[in-house]
């Protein structure tokens, strides 16, 4: 499956013709010793549970500031190239992922459990209380955002900023979060249309 010119290239150095190659990793043994040997030539080593560990807890670092499981597992990938360890199998990134993922959304809860008194509990429970059957929730008017720089669009987006000053929301403390968590929950609660 190697590019022609690679193959061509390899076979010179080695002064075989290229269609001996094709036969090379026909023995699974060969394929594995080479694959040690390689390794070691290079100053790569097997990731023991040890590293995997390890590499869990310095995940957890950038999943509490980045959600996205590819930019984890690329993240990760690049952490054990530096580290001189073989990348584990896709399994076993996946693993670490979804834990360093986890840990993150619940350490991210515990920052903000602060701010869950009983009094903004019941203002952000009201948000998802529409005034009637007919008319949209508090947080979906909160949400909504101006199309247009018309006098009336001003006055809505100043009564939106009024009403979410007068709740104290710009004294709450987030600062334990990282701007990309900010926004990720920014993301998550944003109601879809109609609620």
């Amino acid at each position: 499956q190697a590019p022609k010119d690679i193959v061509d290239h390899l076979a010179s150095q080695l002064g075989v013709a290229p269609g001996a190659l094709a036969d090379y990793a026909a023995r699974r043994r060969t394929r594995q010793e080479h694959a040690v040997e390689v390794a070691g030539h290079l100053g790569f080593r097997k990731a023991t549970p040890g590293d995997m560990a390890e590499a869990g807890v310095w995940l957890l670092e950038r999943a509490l500031d980045h959600d996205s499981p590819t930019f984890l597992v690329r993240t990760l990938c690049e952490h054990f190239f530096a580290a001189n360890v073989l990348r584990p199998g896709l399994s076993q990134i996946e693993r670490v992922v979804s834990r360093a993922r986890n840990a993150a959304r619940r350490e991210m809860y515990h920052r903000v459990e602060h701010l869950l008194g009983p009094r903004r509990c019941r203002l952000l429970d009201g948000l998802l209380i529409p005034k009637d059957e007919n008319s949209p929730t508090p947080l979906y008017w909160l949400a909504r955002e101006e199309t247009s720089a018309s006098a009336k669009s001003i006055l809505h987006a100043l009564e939106r900023l009024a009403f979410l000053q007068r709740a104290g929301v710009h004294r709450w403390d987030v600062s334990g979060l990282s701007p990309n968590r900010i926004k990720l929950l920014g993301r998550l609660a944003r109601p879809s249309p109609g609620i």
